[in-house]
């Protein structure tokens, strides 16, 4: 569930996306680990019900990351703020 409270279909490939540019903004390689780890946690039956949130998803993705690479997940956690502040301005 996005922000604004609309439904969109699950994709993978936007959570891959932030998570390498994390990654990439310390100057490392992208983990296969951690996105393979935060893949299997995302994974979303689709029996499940109710959708689950973009908060939600960004909490776990931080999590996942944090637990292998401290300062890309520091980075992801500044990006996120940055974002949720220009949200806020907007």
């Amino acid at each position: 569930m996005k922000r604004d409270g609309s439904v969109e279909e699950f994709n993978f490939d936007k959570i891959r996306t932030a998570v390498t540019k994390a990654y990439n903004s310390c100057g490392k390689e992208v983990n296969e680990t951690v996105l393979s780890l935060i893949h299997s946690e995302l994974k979303i039956d689709k029996y499940y019900v109710e959708p689950v949130s973009v908060e939600t998803i960004q909490d776990i993705v931080e999590r996942k990351i944090g637990a292998y690479d401290f300062d890309v997940a520091k980075e992801y956690i500044l990006y996120r703020e940055k974002h949720k502040q220009a949200r806020l301005m907007a």
